[in-house]
């Protein structure tokens, strides 16, 4: 995989700039507050973090992001350091009110029928729903955290159905608000 150098440069009026080979991004911070601090006695200190995500949007080539004082604060912590870059389009994880509608209703109504506590339920459901490998005879499957809505909402579907075959009524998630 080739490796890219950029070059990141912050002006006196407050604009980023990252510029690598012929590309040029420049964004303008319309933010001067740090939100990943604290302070303590009217010292600032940065909280530390290994790994930084950072979410915003490419428009006309640049990149814009969301809160870009977070962007600055973090970056500068890492200083001289060599870093990996990975840009990618966003995610968005399983919703709050898709995993109470499964824990609450789904799990509850199926581990109750089958003598499972949640937990137990939860894996069965995974092992038999989101399976990844079965490689030298172990198994692996996929973790619900890291499933996005859509994602989670085929496995919600494929668990309902299933429950319908086994002669088990899930109601639907709109009846629980």
């Amino acid at each position: 995989m080739p490796q890219i150098s950029a070059k990141l440069t912050q002006s006196s009026n407050n604009a980023l700039s990252l510029t690598t080979g012929n590309l040029c991004f420049t964004m303008s911070l319309l933010y001067r507050s740090v939100s990943n601090t604290r302070r303590s006695k009217g010292r600032l200190f940065l909280l530390p973090m290994n790994n930084f995500v950072f979410h915003g949007e490419v428009k006309q080539g640049r990149i814009k992001f969301d809160h870009p004082e977070k962007y600055l604060v973090n970056l500068s912590t890492l200083e001289g350091k060599r870093i990996e870059l990975t840009i990618q389009k966003e995610r968005h994880n399983r919703s709050l009110s898709q995993n109470s509608y499964y824990w609450g209703v789904v799990i509850e109504i199926l581990g109750n029928n089958y003598g499972y506590d949640p937990e137990e339920m939860h894996e069965a459901l995974k092992f038999k729903f989101l399976k990844l490998h079965e490689d030298s005879g172990l198994v692996t499957t996929r973790s619900t955290r890291k499933l996005t809505t859509v994602e989670f909402g085929d496995y919600l579907d494929k668990v309902i159905r299933w429950a319908a075959e086994e002669g088990l009524y899930i109601p639907p998630a709109g009846e629980f608000v």
